[in-house]
């Protein structure tokens, strides 16, 4: 067995600490502080973006309230400047 399938192996236990195994997941990766939350929400504005119906972001998301996954969906530059394009086409 080589030392690159012994880590693989190794690493493959099952998480049971989420923050504490998403800190080392990071820190193996040498990726600077991203909290779990900002990729929830960038996953979900990117689903929106793309045009996947909100109903099933929150399915993919695993939320049950609208109010909650609204909080998620943060527009990007490209798409307010697009929906002020739209707006200002229609008069």
């Amino acid at each position: 067995m080589t030392p690159s399938t012994k880590n693989l192996l190794v690493r493959r236990r099952i998480l049971t600490d989420k923050k504490r195994d998403w800190y080392r997941i990071l820190d193996d990766a040498k990726v600077d502080l991203i909290r779990f939350h900002d990729l929830r929400a960038t996953y979900g504005t990117r689903l929106e973006e793309i045009g996947v119906p909100p109903g099933v972001c929150m399915a993919l998301i695993g939320h049950k309230r609208n109010f909650v996954h609204d909080r998620y969906i943060r527009p990007t530059l490209p798409v307010l400047r697009a929906a002020k394009k739209t707006r200002a086409m229609r008069g």
